[in-house]
C-alpha cells in the first residue's frame, strides 16, 4: 500500500514499499501505465480531508519501475519512490487531500522507471 498526503501547497509522500537501487545502461521505451483507477469525486471527512483510494497497474519490460507521483496544480511534487519491481499489477495507493476548495482538480499521474524514462496519465477528481 502506497499512501500520499497532499496538503494545501505542499504534496508530502509516505510509502509503505521499501526501496532498492536499480541501475541499468540499455536504451528503453518508457514504461507503461496499464490501468490507473481514480475514484471521479471524493467528500471530504469531518477534518476536512479528501481521502482518495486509488490503484495502479504499470510494467517495463528493461528496468525498474522506481517511482510513482502524481502532480496537480498548486501542489509540491514529490515522487514516491516503489520497491524497484518490472511490473505492478492492482497496486493499491491512498492520497490524502487537506484545505482543497470544493471543485474539480485535474492532475498528472506518472511513473518513472530506474533509466529515467517516464510516463504519465492525466484525470480529474472532484472535490465534493
Amino acid at each position: 500500500m502506497i499512501e500520499t498526503f497532499f496538503s494545501l501547497r505542499t504534496l508530502v509522500l509516505t510509502a509503505a514499499v521499501a526501496t532498492a537501487a536499480c541501475s541499468s545502461s540499455s536504451s528503453n521505451a518508457a514504461p507503461v501505465i496499464d490501468d490507473l483507477e481514480v475514484p471521479s469525486s471524493v467528500t471530504a471527512d469531518a477534518d476536512g480531508i479528501y481521502t482518495i483510494e486509488s490503484k495502479f497497474s504499470a510494467h517495463d519490460d528493461a528496468v525498474a519501475i522506481t517511482a510513482i507521483g502524481v502532480r496537480a496544480t498548486g501542489l509540491t511534487d514529490n515522487p514516491i519512490a516503489t520497491d524497484s519491481q518490472h511490473k505492478y499489477v492492482n497496486q493499491p495507493f491512498t492520497l490524502k487531500v487537506q484545505g482543497a476548495p470544493k471543485g474539480t482538480m485535474a492532475y498528472t499521474f506518472y511513473v518513472n522507471a530506474a533509466d529515467g524514462t517516464s510516463s504519465s496519465q492525466e484525470g480529474s477528481i472532484e472535490f465534493q
